[in-house]
């Protein structure tokens, strides 16, 4: 039986994948993390975790499944904030590459750039190669630069700032501690999201967060199925 484990971080994202499955999915752990089973078919099952917000509990969530439930193969996918101007609303991508944005210990080593972890030895994180060339048979998405850090970037001059300094396309709170453990305990990972607001007036469209996060349900579960 092959085991896939799914990190979705909040609430809502949890919701959009529920009711994109209806009654398929399958509780089987309510503490310390909501975990759902899904079974694919008769060889391949998915373990899905709500984490929370923020990176540690991310990462946290992210080895939980690794070593309780034995996951081959991770997958995420979330709601992001836009921070190229060429991205609108609803845009979904898979993630190629992320930046640890709000990490900075060049004031005590000045021969190394913000983001760098030493542990990696690089300041830019890839995901895993195969399994977004076989994402990409299946849905043809464009591939994002993703900024994460712990702070929710929602004042435009922040995402212009951020834009301007790492080039990267969008900007979330999760992603680098699910790269971090995956890449710790060498395990393949997936990540795909979907835009739910690029300016500080996201309230201009209906529901702009849940709307964005069943379209990436949707599109995270038919690649799952078929990869």
């Amino acid at each position: 039986m092959k085991r896939f484990g799914l990190i979705i971080a909040i609430g809502l994202e949890i919701e959009a994948l529920l009711e994109e499955k209806n009654s398929s999915l399958k509780v089987i752990e309510t503490s310390p993390f909501l975990i759902y089973e899904l079974d694919l078919d008769n060889e391949r099952v998915l373990y899905i975790i709500k984490s929370g917000c923020g990176e540690e509990l991310a990462a946290i969530a992210t080895t939980y499944l690794i070593n309780k439930y034995k996951v081959e193969t991770l997958f995420n996918y979330g709601i992001v904030g836009g921070l190229n101007p060429n991205i609108e609303y609803q845009d979904t991508g898979i993630i190629y590459e992320a930046v640890h944005h709000d990490f900075d210990t060049t004031g005590f080593d000045s021969d190394i750039t913000k983001g760098f972890h030493t542990i990696f030895n690089t300041d830019k994180f890839e995901l895993d190669k195969n399994l977004i060339s076989k994402a990409l048979e299946i849905n043809n998405l464009p591939l994002y630069r993703l900024a994460s850090g712990n702070r929710f970037i929602y004042k435009n001059e922040e995402r212009l700032a951020l834009y301007d300094e790492f080039k990267c396309d969008v900007v979330d709170m999760e992603l680098i501690g699910i790269i971090f453990s995956a890449k710790l305990f060498d395990v393949p990972l997936l990540s795909l999201k979907a835009v739910s607001d690029v300016s500080e007036n996201i309230e201009e469209n209906e529901n702009p967060y849940y709307n964005s996060a069943l379209k990436a349900a949707k599109i995270i579960l038919n690649i799952v199925k078929n990869i």
